[in-house]
């Protein structure tokens, strides 16, 4: 069973991890610590992180009601998080990495990938709970340094390097895990003695993830230093005199089978193998990136994390032995979408239903900019009611659920089976909290961003307002527009 730690009076959460962990084993309270029990892992029906009360869905003590159908309700579409499902899920993720490597001394490091979903408040609550940060733009570095996070606590493994932003992050104090042997040759000379630790990523020749668009382990990818380049990569740093070395890799994101990250584990000591041998390096952190899937439909089983961890530790443990390893490294991991997706809902209302053809159209006010990847990648996303949390009604009808956006592709599911609907019901786009908000089109059809909301136990906070596209134009017009026509 997982637990969600809070102090039962303000919600601090508990920052030291060996105390979580022990936590985490017991039911028991003390010490003002309210243990959580949560539902179980992806238990469906409802999907986390909704429950039914009085055949109506709430998140956490709020009814959803009370958003979209009060005195004081917020505009559709509109994100909803779970601040509970948040820090479950990075609990859930930290302790079975932590326990797993910390039986053989290793120290598990989380950087949070912040590309899946860099709202400020939930950057500051995985803050809280001991996160650092994966960003893969010098735009991501700057918001989370905005957010809180010190340069230190930043790891940045980004494509397309400009000399502005290698030499930019060097004077910073981040972390690199350099793409391309090119980038070194950007480095200013006055910045060499900024570049403490030496890393690249690296690719494995092992590529995984929910689409064909999301590998990027696979030889002749865009990302890393190719399999057959990689000691000549670290030769060059030893070149510059780098004495520390760090090594990242990252094989593609969504995947639920344990068998990707395990083999990605062996390729990886294989490859610290010829580093050692051939150049005398031992690195001081291993970076194996994220790319672990949730289930987005009822039939997908989630990842095994314990069997992930737990075989990666004693294969790294065994071969760093063999090796002859001084010093154990740091083990980082880069989850995003496990610790934010299943975190929130996008709640729509039905504008019009109509029937074309043999297709019955639930045409709603969210679409494909507000949830790209149903266009995008193809993706699934389970969609729910606000009727199909009354046990009573039992009429259903198929729908196909599409937003408003003119593109034939802005479908957001093309069949589900629905409890009959009518104009102005609610429906709950379910697993929404990654890549969901983050991919949005601001402009496309003039619709803007939509708003969002955290909900902390009773509490609804907004975080963040509708972004109407007409600002966005008067900007333009304010710079390009008016100076044209008033010359």
């Amino acid at each position: 069973m997982n637990y969600s730690l809070y102090r039962a009076d303000s919600m601090k959460l508990i920052r030291d991890p060996k105390k979580r962990h022990e936590l985490l084993l017991s039911e028991k309270s003390s010490n003002g610590i309210k243990v959580i029990p949560s539902q179980s892992r992806y238990k469906y029906d409802p999907m986390p992180p909704l429950v039914i009360e009085n055949n109506k869905f709430k998140i956490e003590e709020v009814l959803l009601d009370e958003l979209v159908r009060s005195e004081n309700q917020f505009p559709t579409p509109l994100y909803v998080y779970s601040k509970r499902r948040l820090i479950e899920n990075y609990l859930t993720f930290e302790h079975a990495f932590s326990s797993a490597f910390s039986k053989y001394g290793m120290n598990v490091i989380i950087n949070y990938a912040c590309k899946a979903n860099s709202n400020p408040t939930i950057l500051r609550i995985l803050l809280e709970l001991g996160a650092n940060i994966d960003a893969v733009t010098v735009e991501e570095v700057k918001h989370c340094m905005a957010c809180g996070y010190e340069p230190n606590q930043i790891f940045y493994t980004g494509v397309s390097n400009s000399k502005e932003d290698i030499n930019w992050l060097l004077e910073n104090g981040v972390q690199i895990n350099f793409d391309a042997i090119e980038d070194l040759k950007k480095i200013n000379k006055i910045n060499l003695e900024h570049l403490r630790t030496g890393s690249f990523r690296v690719i494995p020749n092992i590529s995984a993830g929910h689409h064909h668009k999301t590998h990027t382990g696979h030889e002749g990818s865009k990302f890393g230093v190719p399999y057959s380049q990689i000691v000549e990569a670290y030769a060059h740093l030893v070149d510059l005199g780098v004495k520390k070395f760090g090594i990242h890799c990252h094989i593609g994101s969504g995947s639920l089978e344990v068998e990707p990250f395990i083999a990605t584990v062996n390729a990886m000591m294989e490859i610290l193998t010829k580093l050692k041998k051939e150049l005398g390096i031992e690195v001081s952190y291993i970076d194996f990136g994220g790319g672990f899937g949730v289930p987005y439909r009822l039939e997908n089983e989630p990842i095994n994390l314990k069997e992930v961890a737990e075989s990666s530790a004693k294969i790294i443990h065994n071969r760093l032995k063999e090796l002859g390893y001084k010093t154990l490294p740091e083990i980082h991991y880069e989850p995003g979408r496990y610790i934010v997706c299943d975190a929130s809902v996008i709640l729509t209302r039905v504008n019009t239903i109509k029937r074309s053809g043999d297709t019955n159209y639930a045409l709603v006010d969210a679409s494909m900019a507000t949830l790209i990847r149903p266009a995008m990648y193809d993706s699934y996303h389970h969609i729910l009611s606000e009727k199909s949390a009354n046990s009573n009604i039992t009429e259903k009808e198929e729908y196909c659920v599409a937003g408003r956006v003119c593109e034939s592709g802005d479908v957001l599911n093309k069949r589900i089976m629905l409890p009959k609907l009518s104009e102005g019901d609610i429906l709950i786009i379910t697993n929404a909290g990654a890549y969901g908000y983050q991919m949005a089109l601001a402009t496309y059809n003039g619709i803007g961003l939509p708003a969002q909301v955290m909900i902390s136990e009773k509490s609804i906070y907004p975080i963040s307002n509708p972004l109407v596209t007409q600002e966005i134009y008067g900007l333009s017009r304010a710079y390009n527009y008016m100076k044209l026509f008033n010359e």
